[in-house]
C-alpha cells in the first residue's frame, strides 16, 4: 500500500499519547524504535518463566493500513519467526499469505492482509495505535495459559 511517509509520522504524533497512556494503564512498557522518525514501536515482556520477549508493532503507512504484530529477536528486532513468539495455550497459530504468523484479529495487519479476511470492512479506529497496544496486552494475558517460547 502506497503511502506518504510524512502523514504517517504525523498520525502517529496524534496518536501516540493515548497508547503510551494506554500501555502505563496495562503496565505495559511502549518504547519507539531509533530516533524520533521511527515507525516502530516496542512491547518488552517477561514471560512466568523468566523468559524475555520482544513484540514488534510496525506502523510504517500508519494509519492508512493497520500495525503489524510480530514478535522479534529480543537482541536484533529485525530478525522475526516463530521461534521468537510466546506460546499460549488458549489459541491456534495461522500463517499469513507469506508464511509468516499471524495473531488473528482485527486491528492487526496480519490479519487484515490474510486473502481470508481482505474483504473486511473495518474502521480506521479498528487499528488506531492505543487499541493494538490494548490487543498486545490481551494476547499476553488473557489468551494463555503461557506455554513456552518459539514452535508456534
Amino acid at each position: 500500500m502506497a503511502s506518504d511517509p510524512e502523514l504517517a509520522l504525523d498520525l502517529l504524533a496524534e496518536d501516540l499519547p493515548a497508547a503510551e497512556r494506554q500501555a502505563l494503564a496495562l503496565g505495559l512498557a511502549l518504547r519507539r524504535g531509533a530516533g524520533d522518525r521511527a515507525t516502530d514501536f516496542y512491547i518488552p515482556w517477561a514471560a512466568p518463566d523468566g523468559e524475555r520477549y520482544l513484540v514488534r508493532l510496525r506502523c510504517d503507512g500508519y494509519d492508512g493500513q493497520a500495525p503489524s504484530f510480530q514478535f522479534v529477536n529480543p537482541g536484533n528486532p529485525e530478525e522475526t519467526g516463530p521461534q521468537w513468539w510466546a506460546r499460549m495455550g488458549g489459541l491456534g497459530y495461522p500463517r499469513g499469505d507469506r508464511g509468516e504468523v499471524v495473531f488473528c484479529t482485527p486491528g492487526i495487519r496480519e490479519y487484515h492482509q490474510h486473502s481470508s479476511h481482505r474483504g473486511e470492512a473495518h474502521p480506521k479506529a479498528v487499528w488506531k495505535l492505543a487499541r493494538v497496544v490494548a490487543l498486545t496486552w490481551t494476547y499476553l494475558n488473557q489468551c494463555g495459559p503461557y506455554a513456552g517460547r518459539g514452535g508456534v
